[in-house]
């Protein structure tokens, strides 16, 4: 995937697909379940679409979210807790 970097955290990377797409990239299945109730349950933000990619062991998610909602992801990415974030990585990885 050919992406431009928009905003990153510790496993958690917001892009931008060659195809203009905007994705909240997520490694590990808890962290990810996090993620996504955060910004749904404090932003409203749901996503259109995920696909799920297994990498060294490694399960990383691509959500897909509406290009509307870019600069609500950054706000919304921006409020997430990094130790919160590294605390539910360390529980499976």
């Amino acid at each position: 995937m050919n992406e431009k970097v928009i905003f990153e955290l510790p496993h958690i990377k917001l892009v931008q697909s060659e195809k203009m797409e905007i994705i909240v990239a997520v490694e590990d299945t808890e962290l990810n379940d996090y993620v996504e109730d955060f910004l749904w349950d404090n932003y409203g933000l749901d996503e259109y679409g995920i696909v799920e990619n297994e990498k060294d062991n490694l399960t990383c998610y691509y959500n897909y979210y509406e290009v509307k909602d870019l600069e609500l992801l950054i706000e919304a990415l921006k409020s997430l807790d990094v130790k919160e974030i590294v605390r539910i990585f360390a529980i499976n990885n």
